[in-house]
């Protein structure tokens, strides 16, 4: 029997739960994120998948349904067929502008937990755990002592930890997260599997588990941006970049690059693939773009890419994918995007995405905002078959960061606790 409820105007639905012995024992977890852009819907998908392949109820909480089901190609999930209904917690807006952070932080687990509240009355039955799929530092230091769940969730983005100078003040490091939790912090997992002991010191919690930063390379064949880029390119060599075009995305030193490489290299197109955000760039930074953007070996499309097929289709038209960030420490999925398509990919140097990228031989590691450095290695990994990706690296990477990877870690992260329970979890 599914059943609906209307909430603000939005269409709630999930599928009521076999009422037999054998799922009266199955466990339910309530996986939630409250964001369904970038690779979000990919993650959330993935994560529900396996847990239910695990032999979990999954109850999805998100607040787009159609981006999560995207992702998963219309596959069921969980033994009794769950569906996903959505949910997004309020917006906040508070005076001073410093307080909306953590007041709107607070408010969204109030409204979590109203939420995951009323889901166990229409149920009839209890969550046994909430797994956040997407966790950041603001969330977690402010994470709030009356949650009433048991949780565990993928910490994201570890700050800290590859800039020691900033280890001191991690913002965990001022509180046992477990005790301030009251014992219902129960694991955490990580992206970067070298920040396991940091996270374990910082933030009290032994759980702590290595995740795979994996990915989706299923391609869109109709892709009408892909179309165009090709188009475009009428075959030339083409250096892209695509996501969400932010200045710590290297995208000034990417322009640099165009504008110095126009009248020499004609041969080479550059693309720029993405939402753009001209406000959060400086003065300097802007008049460069103007000019790169209107050069004949610059193809720009500064719109929202709608999906992550999208994306993908996108990312297989390019020859060699730019990923030249600054002062990223974190993970990354274009590796694996870029190992998934056998594209060489460019880095910036210094942190994790250069040590894998030099690791598995996925493409070629540059000084950060080296604009002379970056135009040679565009032209080297052009001009020379050799320098493509190593086959046996990316076979290697790609195991390593795979959904049966994420499976396997999944089952460490959650055996642990339902162990004294007696509950199995399908092997």
């Amino acid at each position: 029997m599914n059943l609906q409820q209307r909430d603000r105007g939005r269409t709630l639905e999930f599928s009521s739960l076999a009422s037999s012995e054998a799922e009266q024992q199955r466990r339910t977890i309530a996986l939630v994120d409250p964001q369904a852009t970038g690779h979000h819907p990919l993650y959330f998908s993935a994560f529900a998948e396996e847990l239910a392949g695990l032999g979990f109820e999954v109850v999805g909480i998100c607040p787009d349904a159609e981006a999560i089901r995207l992702p998963m190609a219309g596959r069921l999930i969980g033994p009794s067929g769950n569906s996903f209904f959505e949910w997004a917690p309020p917006q906040f807006s508070f005076r001073p502008r410093r307080l909306s952070v953590p007041l709107g932080t607070h408010a969204a687990h109030w409204w979590l937990s109203r939420r995951l509240a009323s889901l166990e009355r229409q149920m009839g039955r209890k969550i046994d755990l909430v797994f956040f799929a997407c966790l950041y530092d603001r969330f977690l230091t402010l994470h709030s002592s009356s949650f009433a769940w048991d949780w565990v969730g993928l910490y994201l983005q570890v700050s800290g930890f590859r800039i020691p100078d900033e280890q001191a003040v991690h913002p965990l490091s001022r509180f046992n997260l477990v005790k301030r939790s009251k014992g219902r912090l129960k694991g955490l997992s990580v992206l970067d599997e070298d920040a396991i002991e940091f996270v374990q010191r910082i933030s009290g919690c032994l759980n702590v588990q290595r995740f795979p930063d994996f990915s989706d390379t299923r391609v869109n064949p109709n892709s009408l941006v892909a179309e165009q880029l090709n188009r475009r390119a009428s075959g030339r060599k083409v250096i892209g970049v695509a996501g969400h075009l932010v200045p710590s995305k290297g995208i000034a030193t990417l322009a640099e690059a165009a504008i110095a490489m126009a009248a020499e290299h004609p041969n080479v197109l550059l693309a720029f693939v993405g939402e753009f955000a001209w406000e959060s760039f400086d003065e300097g930074s802007r008049e460069t773009l103007r000019r790169a953007f209107a050069l004949p070996n610059v193809f720009t499309h500064l719109e929202r890419i709608p999906s992550e097929f999208e994306f993908n289709a996108v990312l297989n038209e390019f020859d060699v994918i730019y990923a030249g960030y600054y002062d990223f420490p974190h993970s990354s999925n274009m590796p694996a995007k870029a190992a998934g398509l056998g594209k060489p990919l460019i880095v910036s140097s210094g942190y994790l995405l250069a040590e894998r990228t030099a690791r598995y031989l996925l493409g070629k590691v540059i000084p950060e905002r080296d604009v002379d450095a970056l135009r040679k290695a565009i032209l080297e990994l052009i001009d020379s078959q050799a320098c493509l990706p190593n086959s046996e690296g990316c076979h290697e990477y790609l195991s390593l960061h795979s959904r049966q990877s994420l499976r396997e870690s999944l089952r460490s992260l959650l055996t642990p606790i339902w162990q004294q329970a007696g509950v199995p979890i399908k092997v």
